[in-house]
């Protein structure tokens, strides 16, 4: 049995209905964290040529009407398989918290054929359908000893998902521990996207929290990467703004989605962001 184990203080969950304290503390948590985060770049990037892996004008939606945040996810995800694995090689890749399994329509633009193995908390609805097209998906809880029998997992990934859990370092740990010779790829919001999503989770992620995990799990090799800046969060605010009060511009100085040609623009754009402060997620390389 192993010991739950938590990497960053947080107490209150932002996932369930809280009291005005508990909304306090949240709050306190967070501005503190986005006051010391600021930091310039810790990596070089994975990113390139989005022509190889998007139709501009056919992901035209997906790039205007999508959280900018989520787009260089997917984008940097993409670009580090290129870096790492060949596209013609089948794989097993370990989705944890894997949820609707979206994940699946990421792998296959850029692997031929993939074996997909996908874990949360709680089976979700679509799961029936999906293990029908021979996707394996599974119960398991971050945090908890893993005891599935899986075969060599070359990927492990998770896109959003340690935020949610409370023993987080103990799911560090223990993924770190079995899979150690699997390649991990996982996705984790930074401080200032607290002002984008609010209440969500039990924390976001400072550089010197990873710092510590990566000294915890005595792990030299893990790479973070800073992904977004500062004009990514302002655009992603003005996006939210104007989905709830159509029209309404905050200022000049927040760019909408009216403001570009076409989603060509608007990805240079997001990308162009990258070298600045303030990340508005991070990538960590296991």
């Amino acid at each position: 049995m192993n010991i739950k184990k938590k990497l960053t203080s947080h107490f209150v969950n932002g996932d369930i209905k809280t009291n005005y304290f508990e909304d306090l503390f949240y709050i306190i948590f967070f501005i503190f964290e986005i006051l010391k985060d600021k930091k310039k770049i810790q990596n070089r990037y994975h990113f390139s040529n989005f022509k190889e892996f998007y139709d501009l004008e056919e992901n035209k939606n997906i790039f205007f009407k999508n959280a900018p945040s989520r787009i260089l996810c997917e984008f940097f995800l993409l670009n580090w398989l290129k870096n790492n694995f060949n596209p013609n090689a089948k794989v097993n890749i370990l989705d944890v918290g894997c949820g609707n399994a979206v994940a699946i329509k990421i792998f296959l633009k850029f692997f031929k054929e993939i074996n997909y193995f996908g874990c949360d908390y709680k089976e979700r609805k679509n799961w029936k359908d999906l293990e029908q097209t021979g996707v394996n998906l599974f119960k398991y809880n971050i945090g908890e000893d893993f005891e599935k029998k899986l075969p060599v997992i070359d990927i492990v990934h998770s896109q959003s998902v340690f935020e949610h859990v409370k023993y987080d370092l103990s799911g560090f740990e223990i993924l770190s521990k079995k899979f150690d010779k699997s390649k991990q790829i996982h996705f984790l919001p930074a401080p200032i996207s607290f002002l984008n999503y609010e209440k969500h989770g039990y924390r976001r992620y400072s550089y010197t929290d990873l710092k510590k995990l990566k000294k915890i799990l005595n792990k030299d090799q893990m790479k973070i990467y800073n992904i977004g800046g500062l004009n990514t969060f302002k655009y992603h605010f003005n996006f939210l703004i104007n989905n709830n009060f159509k029209n309404f511009r905050l200022s000049k100085y927040f760019k909408h989605s009216n403001d570009f040609v076409d989603s060509f623009e608007l990805l240079k754009f997001l990308i162009s962001d990258e070298l600045k402060s303030f990340p508005v997620f991070y990538a960590i390389e296991l």
